[in-house]
């Protein structure tokens, strides 16, 4: 509904703010196959990178085998929660910004392919963390600052994308 609102100008006369707000605490259809998509793309695509800089890792489903042991990558791993906010966020920016259906579109699009690309990033980098200097250097150190620092990157990026829109609007 508040995707729906921030791109069509016309459905925001019979959507109010609260509406939008409510549907952001309803369930999500689908939730745990979405999940179990985004959580098999990120560990596919984080062994790929691993193997593309020469750095191969082995694993056995949602396990990847480091020099120091087994990490799984989770649902939490996913990226799904950050995916929603910066969906939301660049839906409020269309929105705010009056920029065409088109372009909205275009940034919601956009928006939700960096948050998947981002999310991949950050475990593919903890992922080499962890096997040159540690397990617990890449838990304990790692993975909360890579949380914010890659999140930060995605919204600076969602940011400059929905101004760089509206300037060619």
């Amino acid at each position: 509904l508040l995707l729906v609102r921030c791109v069509s100008d016309r459905a925001a006369g019979w959507m109010d703010g609260g509406a939008c707000a409510v549907f952001f605490t309803l369930p999500f259809p689908y939730h745990t196959e979405i999940l179990s998509i985004l959580q098999i793309l990120t560990l596919r695509a984080s062994l790929w990178a691993g193997a593309a800089i020469g750095h191969p890792l082995a694993h056995e489903g949602s396990l990847i085998y480091l020099s120091d042991g087994p990490v799984r990558i989770a649902a939490a791993c996913s990226g799904f929660q950050s995916l929603v906010v910066l969906v939301a966020l660049a839906g409020m920016f269309g929105h705010l910004s009056k920029m065409s259906v088109a372009r909205k579109a275009l940034m919601l699009i956009l928006t939700a392919m960096m948050a998947v690309g981002y999310n991949i990033l950050r475990v593919s980098a903890m992922l080499l963390v962890g096997d040159q200097w540690g397990l617990s250097t890449a838990m304990n150190f790692w993975h909360g600052l890579s949380g914010w620092l890659f999140y930060i990157l995605a919204l600076g990026s969602m940011a400059a994308l929905g101004f760089w829109l509206k300037k060619t609007n």
